[in-house]
């Protein structure tokens, strides 16, 4: 189990930020697509308790499974999160409708992950022209993700502890 510190930042200028992190020499971890597939039981419990229930289909067909806990919620989204990999994505899902978990929704969407000081600074693309890029920032401290988001041009009254749900619900209703 780790914690999970993070917080989200909406208005990039993605083009700009890329040139910051390269120039910071930061390290681009990861440039691809995810496909997530989120489950809870019949009675929506894990919905109820505010947790999450992921699996995470890599390009490799490998997964990774992940649950999160309920957050606090307030300048930063904090809560413990538990993940596994497994090399077959096919066979995670499979257990997961043995013991009887429904598929709620499925999210493909391109990441672009880099690395500066021990902190990720990924950019969420929810491949949806009316859903602008958006970036989470993720560290083990609140105190390294503020130190990376001044670097970056940032200060405390960017951060947002949005779910990928209130993200989506802020933009759309901003395009209306």
């Amino acid at each position: 189990m780790k914690k999970e510190i993070e917080v989200v930042i909406l208005n990039i200028d993605y083009d700009n930020l890329i040139k910051k992190l390269k120039k910071l020499k930061a390290k681009e971890i990861y440039n691809g697509y995810f496909l997530d597939y989120f489950y809870d039981n019949k009675s929506n419990n894990l919905k109820k308790q505010k947790q999450t229930l992921r699996l995470r289909k890599l390009d490799n067909n490998s997964a990774i499974i992940t649950f999160k806990d309920n957050p606090s919620f307030k300048e930063y989204k904090i809560r413990d999160e538990y993940e596994i990999t497994t090399n077959s994505f096919l066979e995670s899902k499979k257990i997961f409708e043995q013991l009887g978990y429904k598929l709620i929704k499925k999210r493909k969407m391109k990441r672009t992950i880099y690395l500066l000081d021990n902190v990720f600074v990924d950019f969420h693309d929810l491949l949806d022209k009316s859903i602008p890029v958006y970036l989470e920032i993720e560290g083990s401290t609140k105190k390294q993700i503020l130190e990376v988001a001044k670097k970056l041009g940032f200060s405390k009254k960017d951060f947002h502890s949005y779910t990928t749900k209130e993200v989506i619900k802020i933009a759309r209703k901003s395009s209306c």
